[in-house]
């Protein structure tokens, strides 16, 4: 019994002042291979290798959505999709989109997309000396990989997985009906009124971390009460106490959403629903996914408030690829991603579906 007491004291004090200790993601190493201001790009390095040891020739690049740490791909060493790609034999690269700040509140789509993205996947063809890569997004991430090979038209784009990722907005909760019956009038309006919310600064729509955390964390209240009600219980666990600090600190420590994407992701994503329309535009040519040609995998979550289902399967609908897949998971946004059951259905299903799709 004094022994817990302990233990619970040292937790305690590590949890409150040595938070540090208690973080144990972004464990496995790798090396940068590319970097342009904010973003950067990474290649796990591999597991030791044995003769029996399948390893696919075409590499893997996660991407990872904007306002949460690129780390969630290597949450816990029992729970990390990088170690769980490696030990099945692919190559892993993964892009970084950094830390925005207030003063990056003019990045916009286009930014990220046209500009960063496709340096990205350069980067990766040059270090792997392959042409052909699989792209493996998470939420806006997902968005990202579809934009970049819509617009580029990338025919080496040779598999594309989406992990709850929402493509028809107006299927997205309560909000996306509102978006829904919202649109026809405000855009007579802003016709009328000569004035588009496109004209306001985006500094206007800049989204701190800790706005961003917590509009997250009031999607599910209660699961924010059970998760504190756990950790409370297992105080005296050292290995649970560092899960569940390192857990909270994606969703309590989320990082600023630029204003010009909040814009878009508002505008066109939200209130037009272009992406479901398949009639998105930038400034300097049309992206439509009718133009993506690569296989398909699209994951969505059976609890999953934030994207529910029918906003994942609209995929489907818009791409041109006839190999294509919707894989129906259980756990709510963040759980059908790096949840418990994660290693046990979306990571199995997802190596599956690669393995005869990468050489």
């Amino acid at each position: 019994m004094r022994k817990k007491l302990v233990d619970v004291i040292k937790n305690v004090i590590d949890r409150r002042f040595h938070v540090d200790k208690l973080f144990v993601a972004d464990l496995s190493p790798y090396q940068i291979i590319f970097t342009d201001d904010l973003m950067s790009v990474r290649v796990y390095l591999p597991e030791n290798s044995s003769a029996d040891k399948k390893n696919f020739a075409v590499p893997v690049i996660l991407v990872p959505p904007l306002g949460v740490s690129a780390w969630i791909f290597d949450l816990l060493p029992e729970r990390s999709l990088v170690k769980h790609l490696l030990h099945q034999g692919f190559h892993v690269y993964l892009i970084d989109w950094g830390e925005p700040g207030r003063q990056h509140a003019h990045l916009s789509l286009e930014n990220y997309v046209v500009d960063w993205f496709s340096k990205a996947v350069t980067a990766v063809r040059l270090h792997a000396k392959k042409t052909e890569v699989s792209l493996v997004g998470y939420c806006m991430g997902g968005l990202l990989a579809l934009l970049y090979t819509a617009y580029f038209k990338d025919t080496a784009i040779r598999n594309i997985a989406v992990l709850g990722s929402p493509i028809d907005f107006h299927a997205t909760t309560a909000i996306g009906r509102i978006m829904s019956k919202m649109n026809r009038p405000l855009n007579r309006l802003s016709k009328w009124a000569r004035f588009s919310l496109l004209d306001v600064s985006p500094d206007f729509f800049h989204m701190s971390g800790r706005a961003l955390s917590a509009s997250f964390n009031l999607t599910s209240p209660m699961s924010g009460i059970k998760s504190t009600l756990d950790l409370l219980v297992n105080l005296a666990d050292r290995e649970y106490v560092a899960m569940h600090t390192t857990t909270a600190k994606w969703f309590n420590e989320m990082q600023d959403y630029p204003g010009a994407m909040v814009q878009s992701v508002l505008i066109h994503f939200g209130l037009n629903n272009l992406l479901a329309k398949d009639s998105l535009s930038f400034t300097s040519g049309a992206v439509r996914f009718s133009a993506i040609q690569s296989a398909i995998f699209a994951v969505a979550g059976l609890q999953d408030r934030i994207v529910p289902i029918e906003a994942v399967r609209r995929v489907l609908d818009v791409v041109s690829s006839t190999d294509k897949r919707l894989k129906i998971v259980p756990g709510g946004h963040a759980g059908l991603f790096a949840g418990a059951k994660a290693p046990e259905t979306t990571w199995l299903y997802l190596a599956e579906w690669l393995t005869p799709r990468s050489g």
